[in-house]
């Protein structure tokens, strides 16, 4: 390929995720979208079947680089990739599990398989693999994501994630922690960990909590409330998932993440990432690293994490141009007072 080529890139899924990611890569690359339906947008398009290993593998040949925006229990593309060649950049919430599980299969690979390249995980990732490089005496790292009730939702997020995270557990222990303006000081759940593949595998060795809030504070409330009394797996998925479609737009809350790196209960440092709409930073950021994977190509085969192949440092400035802020945490402000492992509600919503 040369400068004045267009990549040929393959994006599987044509949900919201998908439907906006080739909508955005559009602008500069030659993209075929590949689904099990017909997408909503005009363009080029091949239908595939994630759980069929012909399908997949007479769809994902020939392209510069594959874009997955599907989680697909098999990961029959980054299967393929690693078989027979080639560079996927997987947008999905796998599991540390599932990670696990493709680089045990990958012994001896040749295409090249990036996991962890969205918001989180993702941005919130290269944070975290930042703070740790200047804190490596860090024993935990801690991740707080925040959820608007009526934002743009699919399986990667409210209508899938968070929903997911919420409703295994009886009762979470919560936290309070200081997050960027509007929001302040809020009392957040402790819905997850390491294991969930959330802060990708920058938690390897080191304690991962993964903390979650909603911006509307009745709803926040209620959850809360709900966890107070043991009742969480009473709220109904619908709830998560009523009139969630592609939308013309995606919506525009506002966005305000919190990474910190802790020892022995303390916080080291940490980052406030925010922006406007989950869904839109996530396309975002997805654009900028493919745009960097494809300037790193020939990448050495096998899987990597994304923090393995680009750093903060590296795609910062190009993440602020998409509408990402990042503000370094003033440690006498990272948490109150209050316990991170309390139990109790609490007056703080």
């Amino acid at each position: 390929m040369t400068g004045t080529d267009r990549p040929r890139i393959l994006v599987i899924g044509s949900g919201v995720l998908g439907t906006f990611v080739a909508r955005r890569i559009r602008t500069w690359a030659d993209v075929v979208v590949a689904s099990r339906s017909q997408p909503r947008d005009a363009g080029a398009h091949v239908q595939i079947e994630l759980t069929d290993p012909v399908s997949v593998a007479g769809v994902l040949g020939g392209f510069d680089l594959v874009v997955n925006c599907v989680r697909s229990p098999e990961l029959l593309p980054e299967r393929w990739i690693l078989e027979s060649g080639g560079t996927l950049l997987n947008l999905a919430n796998l599991s540390a599990e599932e990670s696990a599980s493709l680089r045990a299969d990958g012994r001896s690979p040749r295409g090249t398989v990036v996991l962890n390249a969205g918001l989180t995980p993702g941005v919130n990732s290269l944070l975290a693999a930042d703070l740790l490089a200047r804190y490596p005496q860090a024993d935990e790292v801690r991740l707080v994501m925040s959820f608007s009730y009526s934002e743009s939702g699919g399986p990667q997020a409210v209508g899938g994630l968070a929903y997911r995270l919420l409703a295994r557990g009886v009762r979470h222990r919560t936290g309070v922690f200081h997050l960027a303006e509007p929001y302040g000081s809020r009392r957040c759940l402790e819905v997850g960990d390491a294991a969930d593949g959330l802060l990708g595998r920058t938690a390897d060795g080191r304690t991962g909590k993964v903390y979650f809030f909603f911006a509307e504070s009745w709803f926040q409330r209620s959850l809360l409330a709900l966890n107070s009394m043991g009742l969480l797996r009473l709220v109904p998925r619908w709830m998560f998932v009523a009139g969630l479609k592609v939308p013309d737009e995606l919506t525009r809350e506002k966005k305000a993440d919190l990474v910190e790196v802790t020892l022995d209960g303390q916080v080291l440092a940490g980052y406030r990432c925010t922006g406007i709409g989950d869904y839109r930073l996530t396309v975002a950021a997805a654009d900028v690293f493919a745009e960097a994977l494809l300037e790193r190509t020939p990448l050495s085969s096998g899987v990597r994490s994304l923090e393995d192949v680009v750093t903060f440092a590296g795609v910062r400035s190009r993440l602020e141009e998409e509408g990402f802020r990042f503000e370094p945490v003033p440690v006498s402000e990272a948490v109150t007072g209050l316990s991170a492992d309390a139990l109790s509600s609490g007056p703080v919503s």
